[in-house]
């Protein structure tokens, strides 16, 4: 398939991946009760003070174009691990500064703002959280991208009055007029707005070979026809034209050439960030397309600037990362965002999302906490809890994200994730704190495996085998055992140079002496 869905930069991960996305369902399940009340952790540590680069220096121009989208479900950074990247609140303090600076402002979305991997019913609420922010903030139009005509994210394409709340789908998408989708089918792709007094016209358009999967397997599309043949129904207008061209590289000349024929100036927003100069571009006279990027999951902003003197318009834009200076000082419209945020989450805790992750079985050994490993290894149980993998439970009930499925998944153990990379429960894993408290926090089975079979006849080494490995106990884990939650998006650190035997030290048993790690008693007998 030619088209992809960008991860991180969003080049590198194939189409085919949405397609786990339709298989994401929803596994009742009966809470194990396992293992004993643990001791007392750690307080977690408090948070650090912003860290970074500064916000974007705004100088005095006429009018702001803000092109935001490509969250992939992430709304705001997790927050374990700093300094991260994104967020709505910090987007809202971005376009509050911008309208400090600019005669006028406008804020564009174009889509794949859910991604995959949520529960359906996380899925509406972060939908409903989205449109609140959206509103807050003052955006002017919501363009749709393939991944939010997936069934995954079909919270995100109700109709609701107001611009802004108005989904728009693709132009050259030819929806169904009946099914999930029969509403937005009826909706004109094209969002009109003025930014002071220049007209402006907002569309998508995606990649022809997305047919097979919105047409055959999602069922939601009648056809996929070419961008250039979907621009070709847009009229001449005067004014902006901004096209997010969710397509491949190869299509962007012919995109930006049917535009141009459009409007009197146009932006051609590079999804897959494949030709558009990453750097930005400092002011030039706007007489032809402009081509801008922007980073993915949320991290970064597309900032168009445009000068108006004389009759001839000047244009720059910057790719800006949403840093953590931008928590700092007063800015109104990121606290009513952040306010919103303290409303999901009680929303997150009253659906009781937890009881709704889909489980799967045991591959073989079962999980049974740390405390099961503290009669041979106690040593080693007791630094760990000093450690932040000993407290990582304790961190969410602090910022009120314990009963979050998406945060919790990586702050206890007994979790997995699907062929779509949407979590999911191992039978005996992580249920609650009051049913598994023996498995909150990051314990030793998240790093060494299952441990049941290795507990119950300890001096077998046919139990152990290579990290990873179902069935057997992982005596040393590898960077892909922890690269399941330090991922791109949640671990800045961890994939720097050196990140992860940094972030190992902090958390193995190099402070236990050799002869204190491992202690049988006396019944267990020599190895074998």
């Amino acid at each position: 398939m030619r088209h992809r869905v960008r991860h991180g930069r969003r080049r590198r991960a194939a189409l085919a991946g949405l397609l786990g996305a339709l298989a994401l369902g929803l596994v009742a399940f009966d809470p194990l009760a396992r293992g004993a009340d643990a001791p007392a952790s750690p307080a977690p540590p408090a948070p650090t003070a912003p860290e970074g680069a500064p916000r974007f220096a705004f100088e005095p121009c006429d009018l702001v174009l803000v092109l935001s989208g490509l969250e992939g479900g992430l709304l705001k950074p997790c927050g374990c691990s700093e300094p991260q990247r994104g967020g709505l609140p910090r987007r809202a303090a971005l376009v509050e500064d911008a309208r400090k600076a600019a005669g006028a402002v406008a804020v564009v979305s174009i889509g794949d703002t859910l991604g995959r991997g949520s529960l359906p019913a996380q899925a509406e609420l972060k939908a409903e959280l989205f449109r609140g922010a959206l509103s807050s903030i003052g955006y002017q139009a919501m363009l749709l991208s393939p991944e939010d005509l997936l069934p995954g994210a079909a919270a995100l394409t109700q109709v609701y009055d107001g611009p802004a709340g108005t989904p728009r789908p693709p132009r050259n998408v030819l929806l169904r007029p009946t099914g999930p989708l029969a509403a937005l089918s009826r909706v004109d792709p094209v969002q009109a707005f003025t930014l002071g007094d220049l007209p402006v016209r907002a569309v998508a358009v995606v990649d022809p070979t997305l047919q097979g999967l919105l047409v055959e397997e999602a069922g939601v599309a009648l056809a996929v026809v070419p961008p250039g043949a979907g621009l070709d129904a847009v009229p001449r207008a005067p004014g902006l034209l901004v096209v997010a061209a969710h397509t491949m590289r190869e299509d962007l000349a012919v995109i930006a050439s049917k535009a141009a024929t459009k409007a009197d100036f146009v932006v051609v927003v590079d999804v897959l960030g494949e030709a558009a100069r990453r750097t930005g571009e400092k002011a030039k006279p706007f007489t032809s397309p402009l081509l801008v990027t922007f980073d993915g999951h949320g991290k970064e902003v597309a900032v168009v600037r445009l000068w108006r003197r004389d009759g001839a318009t000047t244009v720059a834009w910057d790719p800006v990362p949403l840093d953590p200076a931008y928590d700092a000082g007063p800015a109104p419209a990121r606290d009513e965002v952040s306010r919103l945020f303290g409303v999901y989450r009680a929303n997150v805790r009253d659906a009781r999302l937890l009881a709704a992750v889909p489980t799967v079985p045991d591959d073989g050994p079962r999980y049974v906490g740390s405390a099961a490993c503290a009669p041979c290894h106690g040593a080693i149980v007791a630094s760990w809890r000093a450690t932040p993998h000993g407290w990582a439970h304790a961190t969410l009930e602090r910022t009120g994200d314990a009963a979050d499925p998406e945060c919790l998944a990586c702050h206890v153990v007994g979790w997995t994730r699907d062929p779509s990379r949407a979590w999911q429960r191992v039978a005996s894993g992580f249920a609650s704190k009051e049913a598994t408290p023996a498995l909150a926090d990051v314990g030793c089975e998240a790093c060494h495996g299952p441990g049941s079979a290795h507990v119950a006849d300890p001096t077998n080494r046919a139990h152990f085998g290579p990290a990873r490995t179902p069935g057997k106990v992982w005596k040393t884990p590898d960077r892909g055992t922890c690269a399941t939650c330090h991922d791109p998006e949640n671990s800045v650190g961890f994939q720097k140079p050196g990140g992860p035997a940094r972030y190992l030290e902090r958390v193995d048993h190099r402070d236990v002496p050799p002869a204190e790690r491992t202690v049988l008693p006396p019944a267990s007998g020599p190895p074998r």
